[in-house]
């Protein structure tokens, strides 16, 4: 998705415009300029959002009033938000922000947050006052760090620690005295255990839901030494912490200044031709029952078309003269809106790469799918650079096309 802003410059973005969120025909793009339009003096820098509305009918774009008790939208600036769509072209936009109030409290045993909506019929914003379900684990509920917002249908919105678990809110159909619910998440695979919370939650899981289920990935990666352990309970030596599962906090910070202590290791697992992972699909209902385990793969049991190499050269292996995924460093799952049992992956030949691919494995079937290369001179080693969103169903093409 490209956003054109005419008789802007360059240097007139703080930030490149983005994709914030989107569910249905609804995109809320974020635009950061270096300047204040309303003003005549520019100042430290401004953010404006729009709602970009696909359909039906003719496309529209509406800009965003700022919740008058955070300044000029600085809530979405800070808070992790998502979008619902309703009936009739409905939609709002929800923050979730934690409120420490009762938490700073002697003997405090809740965590309550504060729910900011915005809706498009009244146009304004409003805030309640959310409180926990008592069911929920305190324990998660006090670490929970949200990483991604969710839909969840029905009204609902998921804020997403994708270590931990789902705090769930109906925020099309407010109650006066709103409740979260939780939802836990499986525990970590193996080796990742090591890396708990310390490693880029994206790198190794994803969470999404399609058609009312809410479907759950993880990979575990393999160093050598995991591999020749897995007799026992050897996670405690496996090598996640030079692995995939990782690269997104500590490969960008030793590439450059005290990551040298690790290097030798980095280069050792990450630089050898074989890369081992397992990834696991899990499936359960909205907010009822159990996570039901749905698919698990190894990388080397992935069958890889001969022609998918003519893309990739480098998927080539040279010892058992066919195609093999493990050729590559892949990281950051990422599932589809679709209730498949499809997960799409980064691929990189090496962390200094250019180059990248997305590939699409179907976990039933044990298959590489699709490769799409695209450019990634600007993605830091195997960070994940998309989102998955059905926007594209409702776009109307030009005439003549």
């Amino acid at each position: 998705m490209c956003v054109l802003c005419p008789g802007l410059e360059g240097d007139d973005f703080d930030v490149e415009p983005s994709v914030r969120c989107a569910d249905g025909p609804f995109v809320l793009l974020a635009v950061s300029l270096t300047f204040d339009p309303s003003r005549p003096v520019c100042g430290s820098g401004f953010r404006e959002y729009f709602m970009y509305t696909a359909g039906p009918g003719k496309p529209s774009l509406k800009l965003i009033p700022g919740p008058p008790c955070h300044g000029p939208l600085a809530l979405l600036h800070r808070a992790e938000h998502g979008i619902s769509s309703g009936p009739q072209h409905h939609f709002v936009i929800a923050a979730l922000e934690m409120n420490l109030s009762h938490y700073s409290l002697p003997g405090a045993r809740r965590i309550d947050y504060d729910l900011h909506v915005f809706s498009s019929k009244s146009n304004v914003w409003i805030t309640k006052a959310v409180t926990q379900d008592p069911s929920c684990d305190w324990e998660s509920a006090k670490a929970h760090g949200t990483s991604k917002v969710i839909t969840l249908g029905a009204g609902k919105l998921g804020w997403v620690d994708i270590w931990r678990g789902i705090l769930v809110c109906d925020v099309l159909h407010i109650d006066p005295e709103p409740v979260l619910h939780f939802i836990p998440l499986p525990d970590p695979m193996g080796s990742n255990k090591m890396d708990f919370f310390d490693t880029c939650q994206r790198s190794t899981r994803d969470v999404n839901c399609s058609d009312g289920s809410i479907k759950f990935v993880e990979v575990e990666f393999l160093s050598d030494d995991d591999e020749a352990s897995d007799g026992d309970d050897g996670e405690a030596s496996d090598g996640d912490d030079d692995g995939e599962a990782s690269d997104d906090d500590d490969g960008e910070a030793s590439d450059d200044d005290d990551g040298e202590a690790s290097d030798d290791d980095d280069e050792a697992s990450w630089d050898s031709p074989e890369r081992s992972w397992t990834a696991t699909m899990w499936k359960k209902e909205t907010l009822f029952g159990d996570w039901q385990p749905l698919h698990s793969v190894d990388v080397d049991d992935i069958s890889v078309c001969a022609s998918h190499s003519d893309i990739v050269p480098e998927l080539w292996d040279d010892m058992t003269r066919k195609p093999s995924l493990a050729k590559l460093i892949t990281a950051s799952p990422t599932l589809t809106l679709l209730d498949d049992s499809v997960v799409y992956m980064m691929c990189k030949a090496s962390y200094e790469d250019p180059r990248a691919w997305m590939i699409s494995v179907d976990m039933k079937t044990k298959e590489m799918v699709q490769v799409f290369p695209f450019c990634a001179d600007r993605v830091c080693n195997v960070t994940v650079n998309y989102h998955p969103f059905a926007f594209s169903r409702y776009l109307t093409a030009p005439p003549g096309t």
